[in-house]
């Protein structure tokens, strides 16, 4: 065998084996009473927004259950329009017009 087929041969592996898709958010569990705020911190990639998202129902939740006001967000995936009034989200994006002023 030449050393081009073993390269080749290689390649045809590497293409075989599929990495396991990565976790953003795992094994993550708190407790939020009514009236409190609750921030998350931590390095880029931590899943910080991931959390926030599958909490709002933007995305779609792999595994566990997330309950807000003892409502599953099983049920109220991709229907955030249901949680007006029972959480207020501040994203890590500005959300305010920069023409805005204060007086």
């Amino acid at each position: 065998m030449s050393v081009p087929d073993q390269d080749e041969d290689k390649a045809k592996k590497k293409k075989k084996e599929k990495p396991e898709p990565k976790r953003a958010v795992d094994g993550v569990s708190f407790g939020v009473k009514q009236g409190e705020t609750l921030a998350l911190l931590g390095l880029s990639g931590a899943g910080k927004t991931s959390t926030f998202s599958m909490m709002l129902g933007e995305e779609s939740i792999s595994g566990g259950k997330i309950f807000l006001s003892e409502k599953d967000m099983d049920d109220m995936c991709y229907e955030p329009h249901k949680l007006h009034g029972v959480v207020g989200y501040c994203p890590q994006t500005n959300n305010i017009e920069a023409s805005y002023t204060v007086e």
